[in-house]
């Protein structure tokens, strides 16, 4: 005789089932309620910090010579509106730098015929950001002791002039108006030929 009622006959829902159905359906709660938070919180946003501007060619060649005072190698302090009137080659440079050793000759030699011209040019060779030591060992050693070396120790005038590698030259006329760069090592030939263009065009 079959004691079962309908009630003990029919089915049970497993536990397990309960549990595995209950839980994709919390999970997808937790990420609507994650979502709605996010969008509701005002987000931060971080100030965007200004570019630094360096100068390009642009702003540099065919504009006026920007002026800086800086203390020289034999201590002597000097600005470069002191040579207005007279070219001037502004020579960026350093002692570990292969080209500007192979062109420190060539610039000496030119500075020591200047000097014997009225009004003739003049070379700032100006170091970029070495010590004054290590500048006058390097010098000593390779006979160089006529050109004018302005210390540029913390290279705030080379990046003023937009220098980001070495050597450069940049050629400024008599009109204090930078009129050419040479990037790379300068060679006497070069220095008479600049000498010469910026003759020709102050004559015509």
């Amino acid at each position: 005789m079959n004691t079962q009622t309908p009630e003990t006959t029919r089915s049970r829902t497993s536990p397990v089932l309960i549990i595995f159905l209950v839980l994709p359906l919390l999970a997808l709660l937790a990420a609507a309620l994650f979502i709605l938070t996010t969008a509701l919180t005002p987000s931060r946003v971080e100030p965007t910090p200004e570019p630094v501007a360096f100068p390009s060619d642009a702003d540099v060649i065919n504009a006026p010579m920007i002026d800086f005072t800086l203390t020289t190698l034999s201590g002597t302090e000097i600005s470069l509106s002191d040579f207005q009137g007279r070219i001037v080659f502004l020579n960026f440079w350093a002692t570990w730098c292969g080209p500007c050793e192979r062109e420190l000759p060539a610039l000496q030699a030119f500075a020591r015929q200047q000097m014997n011209l009225p009004d003739g040019a003049v070379v700032l060779a100006v170091n970029q950001q070495e010590s004054a030591e290590d500048v006058q060992r390097f010098l000593n050693a390779r006979s160089i002791s006529a050109l004018i070396i302005p210390m540029d120790v913390n290279g705030d005038v080379g990046d003023m002039y937009g220098v980001f590698n070495l050597p450069v030259t940049f050629v400024i006329d008599r009109n204090g108006v930078v009129r050419y760069p040479k990037y790379g090592e300068v060679t006497a030939a070069d220095l008479e030929a600049y000498m010469a263009e910026l003759n020709t065009n102050e004559a015509t």
